[in-house]
C-alpha cells in the first residue's frame, strides 16, 4: 500500500476512485431510504402490523421523537397505547414512558409484547405515526450501512485527492516533498 500511495499517478487515481464510489454509495443510499418504514427514514408511515414475540421488550418511535413531542407542547410521559390483533378488538398495551431526558433519537416509549404475533399499535399523541422499528419482522437498514460506506470512501478519497494535488503542484514548480533538500519556499535561486 506505501508503494501504491508514493506513486504520485496512482495516488490521484485511487482518490478519484473512492470519491466515485462514495458517490455511488451516496445515490444508493438515497434510493434506499426511499423504500425503508423506519421512524428515522423521512416522510414514512409505519408498517400497519408489526410481528413480535411475547415476553420480548420493544420500543416504540415516532419520526420527531420526544423533543418533536415537546416541541409541539405534549407530555413525553403520557404516550398511551393499544394493540389489535388482525381482525381483533383493541385492548390497552402497557407502555413504559422514557422521559422527556432520554438521549433516544425517536424512541418515546418501550413495552413487552403481550402475545406472539402480528398485532397493529396505536399510541396516543403520536400524530406522525406509532413505529416499532425493533420489531421481529423490522426492515433491514442498507440506507445506514451505504451513507457509512460513502462517508468512509470520501473521508479516504478526499484527503488522498488533496494530497495528490500538493505533489503534483510541488512537482511542477520545480521540487519534490519528499526532497530532503528542498527548501520549504520553492527551490534555491543560488
Amino acid at each position: 500500500m506505501a508503494g501504491l500511495l508514493a506513486d504520485e499517478r496512482k495516488r490521484g487515481i485511487l482518490a478519484v476512485l473512492l470519491i466515485a464510489l462514495a458517490i455511488v454509495f451516496f445515490v444508493l443510499y438515497a434510493f434506499a431510504n426511499r423504500t425503508e418504514t423506519h421512524s428515522f427514514n423521512a416522510g414514512h408511515s409505519p408498517p400497519h402490523t408489526v410481528r413480535v414475540t411475547q415476553g420480548k421488550q420493544y420500543e416504540i418511535s415516532t419520526p420527531d421523537g420526544v423533543p418533536g413531542l415537546v416541541k409541539r407542547g405534549l407530555d413525553p410521559s403520557a404516550v398511551t397505547c393499544t394493540y389489535q390483533t388482525p381482525g381483533g378488538t383493541s385492548a390497552p398495551l402497557s407502555v413504559s414512558s422514557l422521559g422527556s431526558s432520554t438521549r433516544a433519537t425517536h424512541a418515546v416509549a418501550t413495552f413487552t409484547a403481550p402475545m406472539t404475533g402480528e398485532i397493529q399499535v396505536q399510541c396516543q399523541p403520536l400524530i406522525r405515526g406509532t413505529f416499532v422499528d425493533d420489531a421481529d419482522d423490522g426492515a433491514a437498514d442498507p440506507a445506514g450501512l451505504f451513507m457509512l460506506l460513502g462517508t468512509i470512501s470520501l473521508g479516504l478519497g478526499v484527503p488522498l485527492g488533496l494530497s495528490w494535488a500538493y505533489a503534483r503542484s510541488t512537482r511542477l514548480r520545480g521540487f519534490r516533498v519528499d526532497d530532503a533538500s528542498a527548501d520549504v519556499g520553492g527551490p534555491s535561486d543560488s
